[in-house]
């Protein structure tokens, strides 16, 4: 598998803690989005394509199909 010498790599990349109320948003917000990069999911695919900016899609733009 071409993939092999990836997927045996350790990701420097730490795991952010527990979101609280003493938390900053921001800084909590970027270090899951840099952990989530460095996560490789089904098809060496970084997880962090799952992170979406808006709950609700834009009415007026033009996507390639309804997902």
């Amino acid at each position: 598998m071409a993939f092999k010498d990836q997927e045996d790599e350790t990701t420097a990349v730490k795991a952010p803690s527990e979101f609280t109320a003493d938390t900053k948003w921001k800084a909590f917000k970027e270090g899951a989005i840099a952990f989530f990069n460095s996560q490789k999911g089904r098809g060496q695919i970084p997880v962090a394509y799952v992170i979406r900016e808006h709950a609700m899609p834009d009415p007026n733009a033009v996507y390639d199909n309804e997902h």
